[in-house]
C-alpha cells in the first residue's frame, strides 16, 4: 500500500511493467521492423 493517506487526494499504486512486456510495440513502432522480421527473430532466438 501507500504510506501517504491523503482522504482527498487517492493514490493508485501500479505494477512495474514485466521484464519484455513492451518489446513487440518498441521492435514494430520505435524501430520499424515488419510482423516477418519479428516473427524470424522470435523463431531464431534472438528475441
Amino acid at each position: 500500500g501507500n504510506p501517504l493517506k491523503l482522504s482527498d487526494s487517492p493514490t493508485r499504486i501500479t505494477p512495474s511493467p514485466l521484464l519484455g512486456q513492451h518489446n513487440e510495440e518498441i521492435y514494430v513502432g520505435e524501430l520499424g521492423l515488419g510482423d516477418e522480421e519479428l516473427r524470424l527473430l522470435k523463431t531464431s532466438g534472438v528475441i
